[in-house]
């Protein structure tokens, strides 16, 4: 009939649009390789982004190698100071025949219970032996003095502590040179009771006494070195830091 598009044209025009559909529309095959190459690419962009996090937490903390030189400096510094102070106490520690009183390496020294007192320097202990008794003696000695404080505990009897007092002074004024100091032994107050005080001369003055009577015991205070107002200063300063046992 004419008009009417035989079966070839027909078979002609269906196959044309299967292949312009499978040309818009790609198959399962092409789907799948596609989805695939996206979870790859997906899964490489975690990755890098991973390793991109790691390194900036490495970046973020010094390592052991970068905190050397700052901890090596910190040490410096540490050392410059203790080296400062040590140096400091030593020449502080040094003490000379003109070092005055105030000056001088001061220190508590505890010596028979519950009696302290000051000393310039590092302090020794032993017994010593007088007209009155045995006792105790704490000492230390300095360029030009040497500092000390005995501890009797002596029977006064019938003569009494004063009579005992003077005895002691007379006795160590001899040691020293001086077998006059009997005339000029003077009787003070002291704020821990009686005192005794006398200046040993040997053709010039060589030591200040003092003995403080404290109940039972007697304290001898000597400063023995040539008298001068240093001298001088060092004997208050043992004097008002003694405290006995009460």
């Amino acid at each position: 009939m004419a008009g009417a598009p035989s079966r070839e044209t027909a078979a002609s025009a269906e196959e044309h649009v299967a292949r312009t559909v499978a040309g818009q529309m790609p198959g399962m095959a092409v789907f799948t390789e596609t989805q695939q190459a996206s979870v790859v690419e997906r899964r490489r962009a975690q990755v890098w982004r991973d390793a991109q996090i790691a390194y900036s937490s490495r970046s973020q903390k010094p390592s052991s190698l970068s905190r050397l030189p700052a901890i090596a400096g910190v040490l410096l510094v540490v050392g410059l100071i203790a080296a400062f102070f040590v140096l400091r106490s030593d020449h502080q520690q040094q003490v000379s025949l003109t070092t005055a009183s105030d000056d001088l390496p001061w220190r508590s020294v505890a010596f028979e219970p519950m009696s302290t007192v000051e000393l310039p320097g590092a302090a020794t202990v032993s017994s010593v032996t007088s007209e009155i008794g045995t006792g105790s003696r704490i000492a230390t000695t300095i360029p030009g003095a040497t500092i000390a404080v005995d501890t009797f505990r002596p029977d006064y009897g019938m003569r009494g502590s004063g009579a005992t007092a003077m005895d002691l002074l007379k006795a160590k004024a001899a040691d020293l040179g001086d077998d006059t100091a009997a005339s000029r032994i003077r009787q003070n107050r002291d704020r821990w009771g009686t005192a005794y005080d006398v200046d040993v001369i040997a053709d010039v003055p060589v030591a200040r006494l003092r003995v403080v009577v404290v109940g039972a015991t007697l304290y001898m205070i000597e400063v023995v070195g040539p008298q001068t107002p240093r001298t001088s200063a060092i004997f208050s300063h043992v004097i008002n830091t003694l405290v006995p046992k009460t």
